[in-house]
């Protein structure tokens, strides 16, 4: 059953998603020089009108009916005004586990000491441009992608040392400026930009299905009055060899073959 367009806010929103991925907008924070632009009183804030003005002139192309079921989405606390950071949360919302899975994943691999932040320098020089999608179809500069890649981190961390949750709320801006669809090529776009692989990246759907294999390993092994935690325990009991009740990441290799994975 689909639900009426006039009541689809999902749907409305992904499709303003859209049109400022079009529009070649890949972080929100790039939105905020027009949101200013329109905001007549300076209040940080629009009203129906300067909404619907602001985002007219943004190219967003929706119809009356349709800019007022979005104003409604966007007005979270229901004060007949809009306010950037209301903007921005509505938009932010598809930042979903998939997307978030391989900024974690980035941030891992940037920060192999565990020191908790990273050098703002060292992040926008390491930072590979050229690999942008944008870039490879003609879209953009490697220039304009670094530039903005610069100006959204720096937004975050004020250009100072980057945490992980600046560098989370970063790639969060990032994902604001995508339809649901998009999961793909955010995934792409991230890794690419990077110089990472998508061959080394495991993503959580694959990991889940992994997860079943080793379950349904188990419980082949599980006879008689045991039940599946035993069994697990006496495999990763056999290969902790210092009693630790840890393994390294070879024992556990060791402990997978011996179930058969």
């Amino acid at each position: 059953f689909k639900m009426d367009w006039k009541f689809d806010y999902e749907e409305l929103v992904n499709k303003v998603k859209y049109q400022l991925h079009a529009k070649g907008l890949d972080c929100i924070t790039g939105i905020y020089g027009h949101f200013q632009k329109y905001d007549v009183d300076g209040s940080g804030q629009l009203d129906k009108v300067e909404f619907e003005l602001f985002m007219r002139k943004m190219g967003m192309f929706l119809t009356t009916q349709e800019l007022t079921v979005v104003f409604t989405k966007f007005d979270i606390n229901g004060d007949g005004q809009i306010h950037y950071q209301e903007f921005f949360e509505v938009l932010r919302s598809s930042f979903n586990e998939k997307r978030q899975s391989v900024i974690k994943y980035v941030w891992e691999l940037l920060d192999s000491g565990n020191a908790g932040t990273l050098d703002f320098a060292h992040l926008t020089s390491n930072f590979q441009a050229a690999n942008h999608p944008r870039v490879k179809l003609r879209e953009k500069t490697a220039e304009q992608v670094q530039e903005e890649f610069e100006v959204g981190l720096g937004y975050r961390c004020n250009d100072g040392p980057v945490s992980k949750d600046a560098f989370f709320d970063y790639y969060a801006d990032v994902s604001a400026c995508l339809p649901a669809e998009k999961d793909e090529y955010f995934i792409d776009s991230v890794l690419e930009s990077w110089g990472l692989s998508q061959e080394n990246y495991v993503t959580p759907e694959r990991i889940a299905e992994l997860e079943d294999i080793l379950y349904e390993k188990v419980r082949q092994r599980t006879h008689g009055a045991d039940d599946e935690g035993k069994t697990a325990g006496k495999v990763f009991r056999h290969f902790d060899k210092d009693e630790s009740h840890s393994v390294t990441f070879e024992e556990f290799c060791q402990a997978l073959e011996a179930y058969g994975c």
